[in-house]
């Protein structure tokens, strides 16, 4: 027996059980390696960057992070000088930021459009971010020189 002869040989129903299983290896593989990507996709239409409400008011930090992920921070300044300010991660354009006050949460959308990424407070939460008559929800504009496409 030479080195390149097999110790055993197939049959035909063994070989497609081993190309079954093989294909089914192939399959995990693709699935496992396309699942980070897709996860990441889901936010990659935000791109990092600091961003500026219409009217000037507040800023919108957007920052990569490890692993693909995409942390912020929103300051925002009312023309009362009342402040909003909080931070947190973002996934699948959503950020739970947890309340100042136990058993309340905020939870922030932030939605692109062609002028800008929209935010917004979709908890009553997000009111222990803020001053009195302080609110961070709005049009943030592309930072100059970005386009719709690059996002």
């Amino acid at each position: 027996m030479t080195a390149f002869e097999p110790e055993q040989s197939f049959d035909g129903a063994s070989m497609k059980i081993a190309m079954k299983s093989f294909t089914a290896i192939l399959v995990v593989l693709a699935i496992g390696l396309a699942l980070p990507a897709a996860i990441v996709a889901g936010q990659s239409n935000l791109r990092a960057g600091e961003y500026i409400a219409n009217g000037g008011n507040a800023r919108l930090s957007l920052k990569n992070g490890e692993g693909g992920s995409l942390s912020f921070s929103i300051y925002a300044v009312s023309a009362n000088r009342h402040i909003c300010s909080l931070e947190g991660e973002i996934e699948e354009n959503q950020a739970r930021v947890i309340g100042v006050v136990e058993g309340r949460s905020c939870l922030v959308s932030f939605k692109l459009n062609d002028k800008g990424i929209e935010v917004g407070a979709a908890t009553n939460g997000c009111r222990d971010y803020c001053g009195t008559r302080a609110d961070f929800g709005g049009l943030y504009l592309m930072p100059k020189g970005h386009s719709q496409r690059q996002l």
